[in-house]
């Protein structure tokens, strides 16, 4: 949205989505593409959890949602899910039960976390550990 609205590279956007507004970048719009970007798709969260509540026919609840990848990043996206549902919502964190002490950039880590829960579940994964049925 930042780069079709603003007409922003993808890599000055990536930066602005952050809250990190670039230089020579407005902030108005960069505020206002973002709020309409996350209120749309906190409403989409909602309306998917709608359906899938009826469609299930059940009882049962969702304790938590989790955000991950680039779009965990957005500011303001993780407490509009959060009002929109009424359930609690934190960005999901990959390295969580990992070590990473061994001569990792923190920052750099902490940068690009959101977007390394596949790549940590995979990198976790053993042979065996899925059992796959044979026709």
């Amino acid at each position: 949205a930042l780069c079709d609205t603003l007409g922003l590279e993808a890599s000055v956007a990536e930066v602005a989505k952050t809250g990190s507004i670039p230089e020579g970048v407005d902030q108005t719009l960069v505020h206002e593409t973002l709020d309409r970007t996350t209120d749309h798709i906190a409403a989409e969260i909602q309306r998917q959890l709608g359906f899938l509540w009826n469609a299930a026919a059940t009882e049962r609840t969702i304790d938590a949602i989790y955000l991950t990848g680039g779009g965990a990043q957005v500011a303001g996206l993780l407490e509009e899910v959060a009002a929109r549902t009424g359930l609690p919502v934190q960005r999901l964190e990959p390295f969580r039960n990992v070590d990473v002490s061994g001569g990792f950039d923190q920052e750099y880590l902490n940068e690009i976390t959101p977007q390394m829960a596949v790549c940590v579940g995979l990198s976790l994964r053993q042979l065996g550990d899925k059992q796959q049925a044979i026709d």
